[in-house]
């Protein structure tokens, strides 16, 4: 790995890789981190989108308990990774919590249906542990209409006009109101919206 921050395990069975990406606490000495499925694509720079994430399916009948019938079932969601040992084992007989590999930049279903179309029923999805993504930045933690880097406004111009004929008329309001101060030999004056007359830096974002 070429940044220190991302360290690559080698599982040598598919047991421990479950258990591994799977876990419901990740924490060592007190410090979080994230488990991601290795790929080929994989970029150092941007989070991974394909996230484990818990959920729990309420009111689902026991006998769709067996991970055959999980597996078919949730594959709109998300790709099966493996029950809980109480959905397991069946002592939970008022809903099945399982964990999948999701893509947190999609939209997530709220629900799917169960039988032949019309006369099916309609089961719920609740997510314990979905993460918000962000497609702008690559990263979890916030989605693209929270993203500051995204939503900032660096195009957005305001033109203001000076009427040079009569130097008696009043300011316009627009004017008054941003304490504009225009020189008489110019016709027009551009602003940057949001920008104070103070500010000389300007940020430019890629």
């Amino acid at each position: 790995m070429r940044r220190s921050r991302n360290v690559f395990i080698r599982m040598t069975n598919e047991q421990d890789f479950v258990k591994a990406i799977s876990r419901e606490s990740c924490e060592v000495n007190g410090n979080q981190y994230r488990v991601f499925h290795w790929n080929p694509e994989f970029n150092e720079d941007e989070e991974p989108s394909l996230v484990p994430v818990w959920i729990v399916l309420p009111g689902l009948p026991p006998n769709f308990y067996h991970e055959s019938f999980l597996k078919i079932l949730t594959a709109p969601i998300g790709k099966f990774i493996r029950r809980d040992n109480t959905t397991k084992c069946a002592t939970r007989t008022d809903g099945a919590r399982l964990c999948l590999e999701m893509d947190a930049s999609k939209e997530p279903i709220s629900y799917f249906w169960i039988g032949m179309p019309g006369s099916g029923s309609k089961q719920e999805i609740i997510y314990e542990t979905l993460p918000a993504f962000c497609t702008h930045c690559k990263i979890q933690g916030h989605n693209a209409r929270t993203c500051k880097l995204h939503n900032r406004s660096d195009g957005e111009k305001i033109w203001i006009r000076k009427n040079v004929k009569d130097s008696k008329e009043k300011k316009t309001e627009f004017q008054a109101e941003n304490n504009v101060e225009l020189d008489k030999g110019k016709g027009v004056m551009m602003m940057e919206a949001g920008m104070d007359q103070g500010d000389t830096d300007k940020i430019v974002l890629s």
